[in-house]
């Protein structure tokens, strides 16, 4: 239960809710009666967040981060905290290593510590299994989940469209003349999900068949660099005609690239992410900007506006943008 289930049940706005909340005198008796009725009734008790940054909050959030020894979520963990930082929020760091049952014993952990909200970076296709601890986590505080998506009452999701990214990078790529294009991928979360759709709805609607898919287990970065490189190497040595790669992260990408350097092969190359990899590789790798920085200003303004008994939308999505350097160019798209 949460303070826009009871504004719901009592008939009036979530505004006047938070007010109740915030004993303030600007409403009338009715409202308020009718309010603590429906809260009375559900056994409803305030989460001090929702009580107002200005009274009790303890200023204190938890992030929960998949791995933080990978770039891209040590990224996300960087930016988010230091917004939140700016915002007067310290926060409480848990990284569960991509274990659901230690993802739930993080989830009870920091809701028994009463943070002020929890940001999820990530979520798996599936989370069902954790559905009753995330319910439980969510009638106490907002829960926001970046780039992942939860399907619950309380729980607010920001993402990018990783689905419209890819399917436009495929459409980019074959304009410019590539038609054999080889995706990438290596793990099984949303956003990975929402990738592979893109990539597969796109090569489709081509009237081709989706053959040239490489799935790498998911791994640590420089695992994930040699078998990214031997398997497209061995694709390569077993005739396959490659012209274009996509890879779902920069490091896939760059795995890619050294097994094409070995063969001689020079070809279009985009990864996924604009990671400090993209850069530190010959030649400079083009990628997709997940727009990570945006993802978590706005998490971040959703959990204030919360506070202030604002509504918040479930589902926001963020477009993403190409970042194009050496290894694909639109400009290279043939008018």
């Amino acid at each position: 239960m949460n303070i826009r289930e009871i504004a719901q049940l009592a008939g009036v706005s979530v505004a006047t809710v938070s007010r109740v909340i915030n004993h303030s005198p600007k409403v009338s008796e009715e409202s308020r009666e009718k309010v603590l009725s429906v809260m009375e009734e559900y056994h409803y008790t305030p989460n001090v967040f929702a009580q107002g940054l200005n009274t009790n909050s303890i200023k204190t959030v938890g992030i929960l981060c998949p791995e933080i020894s990978d770039i891209n979520h040590a990224a996300a963990v960087s930016i988010l905290e230091a917004q939140l930082r700016a915002k007067g929020f310290d926060s409480l760091l848990c990284c569960v290593g991509g274990l659901n049952p230690a993802k739930s014993t993080c989830v009870r952990l920091l809701t028994e510590k009463r943070v002020d909200a929890i940001f999820m970076i990530g979520s798996d296709l599936d989370e069902r299994k954790n559905y009753a601890v995330y319910k439980e986590a969510a009638r106490q505080a907002p829960v926001l989940v970046l780039n992942g998506f939860i399907d619950l009452p309380g729980i607010y999701n920001i993402n990018c469209d990783d689905y419209k990214a890819i399917y436009e990078v495929c459409q980019d790529l074959e304009q410019a003349g590539s038609r054999n294009l080889l995706f990438i991928e290596d793990s099984n979360t949303y956003s990975a999900s929402r990738k592979r759709k893109g990539y597969l709805d796109y090569i489709r609607s081509s009237g081709k068949s989706p053959d040239l898919q490489i799935a790498i287990p998911p791994q640590k970065h420089m695992e994930a660099l040699s078998e990214t490189r031997a398997a497209v190497f061995a694709l390569l040595e077993g005739g396959s005609n490659v012209d274009a790669v996509i890879a779902t992260d920069d490091i896939l990408a760059i795995g890619a690239m050294q097994a094409l350097q070995n063969k001689g092969i020079s070809i279009p190359v985009v990864g996924y992410n604009n990671s400090e990899f993209a850069l530190c590789c010959t030649p400079a790798l083009s990628s997709v900007d997940n727009q990570m920085n945006i993802i978590c200003s706005m998490a971040v303004d959703t959990m204030m506006n919360l506070a202030d008994g604002k509504e918040a939308a479930g589902l926001v999505t963020v477009s993403a943008r190409l970042v194009e350097r050496e290894t694909f160019q639109k400009s290279s798209i043939a008018i």
